[in-house]
């Protein structure tokens, strides 16, 4: 099996969404998802001894490789490329669009591993990946800052071309704010709080003309390409 997608790929897939369904069937979407990656994980820990490709993907000891499990999961959602590229349209939730990708954290007991990723193909849930540890790691943190217990919810904002992360993070129907995972990535060991999380409205007021010179620049490189 190829744990590896290369970037061009992921672009492409990434802007397939779903049509829009009813919450309960949204679950038994998810709950699928995460029945398949129970399973790929299980094929890619199943018997196996440490080996450098592990080591890549973030496994770091055997002991991360025998009790590898599937964690916390999240829904993959992105911005709407169309409505970012208008500047008469201002910014609102419609901007934030579902995607046809499932992240899992992979664990070993409390430990945070590293990511496996899970993308809707012809009607059924199917492997796409396996890495980024950094973000594993850093989502991690943010779990244990706002726990689900506590009534925290989460959702992972992935943006492209860019390929730059985010987790928004509510109670109940309140947004509490939003983390750019690069800013924990870049200090691992650095205590998080309140004093992390962003206005999600100033943020992406802050980085829309950002996402929108790289969205034009990676359109007019495929345009190139095409040629």
């Amino acid at each position: 099996m190829k744990y590896y997608l290369y970037v061009s790929v992921i672009l492409t897939v990434a802007f397939i969404l779903y049509a829009p369904c009813p919450a309960a069937e949204i679950d038994m979407h998810f709950e699928n998802g995460k029945r398949a990656a129970k399973e790929e994980i299980g094929k890619f820990v199943k018997g196996q001894t440490l080996a450098p490709h592990h080591q890549e993907m973030g496994f770091e000891t055997q002991d991360d490789i025998d009790h590898a499990k599937i964690g916390m999961g999240f829904p993959v959602f992105t911005v709407d490329t169309d409505k970012m590229l208008d500047d008469t349209v201002p910014w609102d939730e419609s901007f934030i669009i579902p995607t046809d990708r499932l992240y899992f954290i992979v664990v070993a007991g409390k430990k945070a591993i590293t990511f496996l990723q899970m993308h809707f193909v012809d009607g059924t849930w199917a492997f796409a990946e396996m890495g980024g540890a950094d973000r594993a790691k850093a989502v991690q943190r943010i779990l244990m800052t706002w726990p689900v217990s506590s009534g925290y919810r989460y959702r992972y904002i992935r943006v492209y071309p860019i390929i730059t992360d985010s987790i928004e993070i509510s109670r109940g129907k309140t947004r509490i704010g939003i983390i750019p995972l690069s800013t924990l990535v870049d200090k691992p060991g650095k205590a998080i709080d309140s004093s992390d999380l962003q206005d999600p409205n100033e943020y992406w007021a802050r980085f829309r003309p950002i996402i929108k010179k790289h969205i034009e620049g990676y359109r007019k490189m495929r345009q190139i390409r095409s040629k």
